[in-house]
């Protein structure tokens, strides 16, 4: 993930009233999360840490919501004085409590997922644009059933935009939607 002008602006602002003390940021992932297992969030903090080291930052933790379940642990690395802010990681709507929890103490970011309230800053996949190009290739290649594969769709709402980019390529191709996909 690239700084948008957004974030470009508020890491600027934070430097210039002297906010940047410890040059190091938390990472904090969904409880579900196993560490370093599952290929897409593993890939994201690597990307994450090089975006970080880009921007002379030094990542200070990647924990799992769960992991900080305990009250001592959550102090520890949900503090002010050991990291400027935190990465949170595939956490949107079903964690909200958890995010103002975190918020309370830290500024944070959300990565891959967001508030549909739009209350705290987010980085995530445009999952319609994602699943309108993705379907759109194939269909340029000559393939015409092309099933879509969602991931979590409850739980993660750029899953169901990246259907509904899906069912557009279809649509603009004049293709039907084929419910046995």
């Amino acid at each position: 993930y690239v700084p948008d002008e957004r974030g470009r602006q508020l890491s600027r602002m934070k430097q210039a009233i002297g906010m940047v003390r410890t040059g190091r940021v938390g990472c904090v992932l969904f409880p579900e999360y196993r560490k370093f297992v599952e290929s897409y969030f593993a890939e994201l903090l690597q990307v994450l840490d090089l975006a970080l080291a880009g921007a002379a930052l030094e990542p200070a933790y990647c924990q799992t919501l769960a992991e900080l379940a305990d009250p001592a642990r959550f102090l520890r690395a949900i503090n002010p004085s050991a990291v400027d802010g935190v990465l949170l990681v595939g956490m949107g709507e079903p964690y909200r409590e958890d995010i103002a929890r975190i918020r309370a103490r830290l500024p944070a970011v959300i990565v891959s997922d967001f508030l549909a309230d739009q209350s705290v800053s987010c980085v995530y996949p445009d999952g319609r644009q994602g699943g309108f190009a993705a379907t759109e290739h194939l269909l340029k290649l000559g393939h015409r059933r092309i099933a879509c594969i969602t991931g979590f769709f409850d739980a993660a709402p750029y899953n169901q935009s990246r259907l509904a980019g899906y069912r557009e390529a279809l649509s603009a191709h004049g293709l039907p939607l084929d419910p046995q996909l």
